[in-house]
Order: structure tokens, then sequence, then C-alpha cells
């Protein structure tokens, strides 16, 4: 059990690492997101990420 729990941790802290990587990347790209097509990619892979969190957190 607590295998699975140090797992779910490391997996956690990743997630939040590539969420903060890709802010960041947002953040660099702004100029260029900032079409409707950029604004609509980054929702999608929000949604994606918020999906895929709370999927794993009900196991």
């Amino acid at each position: 059990m607590w295998g699975s729990m140090a797992q779910v941790g490391v997996i956690l802290r990743l997630n939040i690492v590539i969420w903060l990587l890709s802010i960041l990347i947002a953040i660099e790209l702004w100029p260029v997101l900032r079409t409707t097509r950029g604004i609509v990619v980054i929702l999608v892979v929000t949604l994606a990420v918020i999906l895929y969190w709370a999927l794993y957190k009900l196991e």
C-alpha cells in the first residue's frame, strides 16, 4: 500500500512540474498563443489535465 501511495505522490509531483512548465512555455509564447486557436489549445490541455487528475484521484 505504501508503495502505491509513494508512486501516486511522485506522479502528482511530476504532473505539477509538467503543468508549471507548460504555464512557463505558455507565458513565453503568449504573443503567438493570443489567437483563438492558441486559447482553445490551452483550454483543451487544461481540461485534459484536470480530467486525468480527477480520474486518477478516484482510483
